[in-house]
């Protein structure tokens, strides 16, 4: 008698360790979906943040280009010889020096415009990536967090079936004594 008292001691011990197994792994993976749950969040916010900074760059971009396409155009109308009339054209040396830096300085700005049109397209094409990438990791991020959830939910079924199991076994030997 006192043999199946220590045994079911021991099964009881067991079971209990167990339980106390399965409920340490059910606070680690409720732990993991908050973590999971705040990298959600920020990746969110992050996604939402760099849309609205995309926008904002392509129409800096595009507003760039129409003025680029406007400059093009005037030069295309004119021709390469509006320079050289502009210079020709001068009464004096002074008119002429004023004309040439006036030339120059429209020069470095259609160069300016163009660099700053090709760095803007640049810099949303990597927006665009970092974007993308921002995407995957907010996806992967769901995953891992359905995967802990449904981990959870299986340690949660075999914690109750253990504790049904030895509610089960101790009501049995209560009836046996």
């Amino acid at each position: 008698m006192e043999k199946k008292q220590d045994e079911l001691e021991k099964q009881k011990s067991k079971a209990m360790k167990a339980v106390e197994n399965l409920i340490d792994q059910v606070a680690e993976s409720e732990e993991e979906i908050g973590k999971l749950k705040n990298q959600i969040s920020n990746l969110e916010e992050q996604i939402t943040s760099k849309k609205d900074d995309i926008e904002h760059k392509e129409e800096e971009y595009n507003e760039q280009e129409k003025l680029l396409d406007k400059r093009l155009i005037a030069i295309y109308k004119n021709g390469e010889t509006s320079y050289l009339d502009l210079l020709l054209s001068s009464n004096n040396m002074s008119d002429f020096l004023a004309r040439y830096y006036s030339a120059s300085e429209l020069i470095e700005c259609d160069k300016d415009l163009i660099a700053t049109i090709k760095e803007q397209k640049a810099q949303i094409e990597a927006e665009k990536t970092e974007l993308e990438n921002n995407k995957i990791q907010l996806n992967t991020s769901l995953e891992e967090q359905k995967k802990e959830k449904c981990r959870i939910r299986k340690i949660t079924k075999r914690k109750t079936k253990l504790c049904k199991s030895a509610y089960r076994r101790r009501k049995r030997t209560s009836k046996r004594n």
